[in-house]
């Protein structure tokens, strides 16, 4: 604890000192490990009451010396290189004999100055209980895995035929029944009920599988067996479109018209499947895709998809060139991919989910229906310690770590089909990834750590795990009824706090970063498509304007495309772009992908 003053020194000057003499001041003798304490704490109160007593006393010369006698003595006693509690005697502090008489006015002076250095010291007790609060939150937060949260969508019993109804979504949060989506309005105005019933009848259609496969080895990196949803595409409606264009002559002498008609037949896939077929498709298999119960066999006779095919139990529906059977026939978990080349085969993407979620997560669930939609094979991965995978030693979150090595094992799987459930294996150049906010940042390592991935489509990347931090730290701060500015105060030590608790489990968050990796790409102009929306409150859109500075400088090496969006989605701008524009952004993905895999893009209709 600092000395104490003289008792005198609450009452005014002693006339002792007016006189020249020196009032002894004394230190109580203590353990040598809080000099350290009492010099530090009497210097800072020394340059407290010294800064005030010059400002208030500057324009009155005559108190000045006197009134910064006391704290020079305190600095004296601070600066000392002589140890005043080794000694064996008390030490003292005199006042210089030098000093004018000490008038009242400064004495005030000083004991304002007293209380000013006790509010530096609340001030400073404030800041380090705000860092060690925040420092917690931050660790409890961003690098403690929560069981609850990693696994929170991979329920017993979910598959596809009912994970629509049964997972968080805008503006409903957690529903269990279809018409959920349409009580209340809760998908308005952001989307519509009609969506949420289409993506559930396809899926209903088209089940897919959960699989397992191991994380790419990596010297130091735990291999983890990995579990997530293999969904093949559904059976792309081939339709014919006739073009007619009519040429009109007329004679003058029979007032007769000939017309010649040149017919042109286009065959082309079409994307857009009605409930009307869905269903169908699900009756032929026996149920209606909702409670498991039979539908009546009128209900699907008579349909018909738009080539004029009749849909029923016991027909063969041709798709995208390849034979897939409904209703009691047997249907291939590769979507009838068996037997062909690895040239016929589909292409396939590989889907990441984002931070503190799994796969079963809404905006990974609504790319898949759509990339399945647009007739691409679709593996979405769980992280190691996430949703269906097996947990690691470490536990923790390990975002540029071990997490790209996972990303990279679901990619080795897809491009190799080692269980033989895709139809077989693939080139390199058919196997792309897409990745969701973390899982961006993720799929950006991995694109820049191997060569061979052909193109990536991200979605809100953060460019470093810090910046995702940040802006978390700011919104508690705001939560807690303290201002945002604040904020570069504190962000720096409980960051660097953050670090430090990862690697006591030898976990560098910062390992593995889009800006340590993508300069090491190779020189082939591969494309990347980033998209975020402007007015994302999570990953801030200066993010996404870093990352293409970054690209922007090798050109060489990146064809970059972009395309953002504005606005909410039920208060939500964080990868909510293909829920809110679901017709333009399934649109962009059509043209991209296409274009990736050299296939016909002129039914992407992108705006």
């Amino acid at each position: 604890a600092p000395p104490q003053s003289p008792p005198n020194a609450a009452h005014g000057p002693s006339p002792a000192l007016g006189e020249g003499a020196a009032t002894p001041m004394t230190v109580s003798p203590t353990h040598e490990g809080e000099r350290g304490v009492v010099a530090s704490v009497a210097k800072w109160f020394g340059l407290v009451n010294n800064a005030f007593c010059t400002t208030c006393t500057s324009e009155c010369p005559a108190y000045g010396d006197s009134a910064r006698s006391l704290p020079m003595a305190y600095q004296e006693m601070a600066q000392s290189e002589e140890d005043p509690l080794k000694t064996t005697e008390q030490p003292t502090l005199r006042l210089s004999p030098d000093a004018e008489p000490a008038k009242p006015v400064c004495s005030c002076f000083r004991w304002l100055g007293c209380c000013c250095c006790l509010l530096l010291l609340l001030v400073l007790a404030a800041y380090g209980g705000l860092l060690y609060y925040l420092s917690g939150l931050a660790i409890s937060k961003f690098v403690t895995l929560e069981e609850p949260v990693v696994r929170a969508f991979t329920k017993e019993g979910l598959d596809m035929g009912n994970i629509t109804y049964n997972i968080w979504w805008p503006g409903c949060e957690y529903v269990h029944n279809l018409s959920d989506f349409s009580a209340g309005n809760c998908t308005r105005p952001c989307y519509s009920p009609d969506l949420m019933e289409d993506m559930h009848f396809y899926n209903g259609a088209h089940p897919g599988a959960l699989v397992s496969f191991p994380s790419r080895a990596n010297a130091g990196i735990e291999r983890i067996k990995l579990t997530g949803w293999w969904l093949p595409a559904g059976k792309l409606i081939t339709t014919t479109t006739t073009t007619v264009t009519s040429t009109t002559s007329t004679t003058s002498t029979s007032k007769t018209t000939t017309a010649t008609t040149t017919t042109a037949t286009t065959t082309t896939v079409t994307t857009t499947r009605t409930k009307t077929i869905q269903k169908a498709v699900l009756a032929a298999n026996g149920t209606n895709g909702t409670n498991g119960t039979k539908v009546a066999d009128d209900e699907a006779s008579d349909k018909k998809d738009k080539s004029g095919r009749r849909l029923t139990g016991d027909a063969n529906a041709t798709a995208g060139g390849a034979n897939a059977t409904a209703g009691g026939a047997n249907a291939t978990a590769a979507g009838g991919a068996g037997g062909k080349s690895a040239k016929e085969l589909r292409p396939r993407i590989v889907i990441q989910h984002g931070f503190r979620t799994d796969s079963n997560d809404f905006r990974v669930m609504l790319v898949a229906y759509m990339l399945r939609d647009l007739g691409f094979d679709v593996l979405v991965n769980n992280l190691r310690d996430h949703g269906y995978s097996e947990s690691s030693k470490n536990h923790i979150y390990e975002w540029g770590h071990a997490y790209p090595f996972d990303v990279l094992g679901a990619w080795d799987y897809a491009r190799t089909d080692p269980d033989k459930i895709m139809g077989g294996p693939v080139p390199k150049e058919k196997v792309g990834l897409l990745g969701f906010s973390m899982g961006a940042f993720i799929v950006l390592d991995a694109f820049g750590l191997d060569g061979d991935v052909p193109a990536v489509w991200v979605d809100s990347p953060p460019f470093t795990p810090k910046v995702v931090f940040a802006h978390g730290a700011e919104k508690e701060l705001v939560k807690m009824g303290l201002p945002a500015s604040i904020l570069p105060l504190v962000l720096d030590p409980v960051w660097a706090r953050t670090e430090a608790a990862a690697m006591t489990k030898d976990v560098d968050l910062n390992k593995h970063l889009p800006s340590k990796e993508l300069p090491k790409g190779p020189d082939t102009e591969r494309p990347i498509y980033v998209t975020s929306n402007k007015d994302d409150d999570t990953v801030p859109y200066s993010e996404q304007e870093t990352l293409m500075t970054l690209l922007a400088s090798y050109p060489k090496k990146y064809a970059t495309t972009t395309w953002f969006t504005e606005g909410t989605c039920a208060g939500d701008a964080h990868c909510v772009g293909h829920l809110k524009e679901f017709d333009v952004y399934k649109a962009r993905l059509c043209k991209f992908w296409r274009g990736v895999f050299k296939l016909n893009d002129k039914d992407c209709l992108v705006p």
